[in-house]
């Protein structure tokens, strides 16, 4: 099973340090994990929020607040599921602490990442990895 790393620069661009960008999927397949590299100096903040959706099907693949400081790796767990919200997404329970990776999401093929950093502080920067097996 092949596994494929997108990487995703986090920088957010306003003072409150929120800011959306996305990254494209060349390939569908399951969400593996995800990982928050963040640099020595002048770091996403532990307070930040950060949200991953599928932008083709609007699923929620990922949803941390208050990292901790460091860096950082989720991988899929059977707990703290969550059942579909009025809204319709599934995904991640904001509560959990760290928060938790679900069962593998599908990611669609052709598709982008929409990642989402809010209050990640200004002048501040990390890397976002997203790891897919192949569907």
């Amino acid at each position: 099973m092949a596994v494929r790393a997108y990487r995703i620069p986090l920088v957010p661009a306003t003072a409150s340090g929120t800011t959306a960008l996305s990254a494209a999927v060349t390939a569908g397949g399951w969400l593996e994990g995800v990982r928050l590299v963040r640099p020595t100096t002048n770091q996403i903040t532990t307070v930040a929020n950060i949200t991953i959706t599928d932008e083709l099907t609007g699923l929620e693949l990922f949803n941390a607040t208050a990292t901790s400081t460091g860096s950082q790796t989720w991988y899929p767990r059977n707990t703290n599921l969550q059942t579909a919200s009025a809204t319709g997404a599934l995904g991640f329970t904001s509560a959990a602490t760290p928060p938790l990776l679900q069962d593998k999401f599908p990611v669609v093929g052709n598709s982008r990442f929409r990642v989402v950093v809010a209050s990640g502080g200004a002048n501040t920067s990390g890397v976002l990895w997203a790891y897919l097996s192949g569907a």
